[in-house]
């Protein structure tokens, strides 16, 4: 199993349950994949309590599980195992066909999050109003900065659980963000964001020191490619690195993706 994250965990679980001699290999010194950034989130610490439960059951099962340690399609292949399940996640969007998101004044969300990109005391377009935009938005605020949200959906955090959303949208009130819905994302400048709104048409301009894009993750799974071409069979994509979704929909897919495995 490559990728210690709820679906490489849920799936190295099941298959030791099954009598598998399973190997977790997790390139990370530290389990769980994106819900380490989630669960770094406000009032959120306790979201990584679910990869330590996986953890725990995986090793509990008859799992190995190696962290710190990245392999090659090559060096999989030479072990010659009767499956490997591809479990590496994802990485954030950020849409080549945009033009000015390679500029140094774009970060995704993550890095926001994680403190690995710090913005003050700025003007700050958020594109996206998911739960990650929105808690990327709550930290924006908190260093003094003047956010403005842009979502392309009529409305904020479109398929989110309302209760979240109510909580969220709470203390990112007294700030005085700005959301516009309804209104997509055309390009970006220095200083400069355009945008247009959908029903209309019509094109407007922002002010932006930076932009800060939340617009999901996209899988990685080329290693599947690669293995496949070296001869190997039993090769399976779970998770993010099949298809993005919720911790439950990663755990879902392993589970499913491995119980028939023959």
């Amino acid at each position: 199993v490559i990728g210690a994250g709820p679906a490489g965990l849920t799936a190295a679980q099941t298959l030791a349950m099954r009598g598998y001699s399973v190997t977790v290999y997790e390139k990370a010194e530290k389990p769980g994949g994106q819900v380490i950034t989630a669960s770094t989130c406000n009032l959120k610490d306790k979201l990584y309590w679910s990869i330590e439960d996986l953890m725990v059951n995986a090793a509990k099962a008859g799992a190995e599980i190696k962290l710190g340690t990245e392999l090659s399609a090559k060096e999989i292949a030479e072990m010659r195992p009767y499956a490997v399940v591809v479990a590496t996640g994802g990485v954030p969007v950020r849409p080549k066909s945009i033009p000015g998101l390679d500029g140094k004044n774009v970060f995704v969300a993550p890095e926001i999050i994680m403190k690995e990109k710090k913005i003050e005391n700025s003007k700050v377009v958020v594109v996206g109003s998911g739960m990650t935009g929105l808690e990327t938005t709550e930290i924006l605020n908190e260093c003094g900065n003047t956010v403005t949200v842009l979502e392309m959906a009529p409305e904020v955090a479109p398929g989110t659980w309302f209760q979240l959303v109510d909580d969220e949208m709470e203390r990112i009130a007294p700030y005085g963000t700005e959301f516009l819905t309804g209104t997509k994302l055309v390009s970006v400048e220095p200083g400069k964001v355009h945008a247009q709104i959908v029903a209309t048409g019509i094109n407007i301009d922002l002010d932006a020191d930076y932009v800060v894009l939340s617009l999901g993750v996209r899988p990685v799974n080329n290693l599947v490619k690669e293995l496949t071409t070296l001869g190997l069979k039993n090769v399976i994509a779970v998770g993010d690195a099949k298809k993005s979704g919720t911790i439950a929909d990663a755990c879902h897919s392993a589970f499913d993706a491995v119980k028939g495995l023959q």
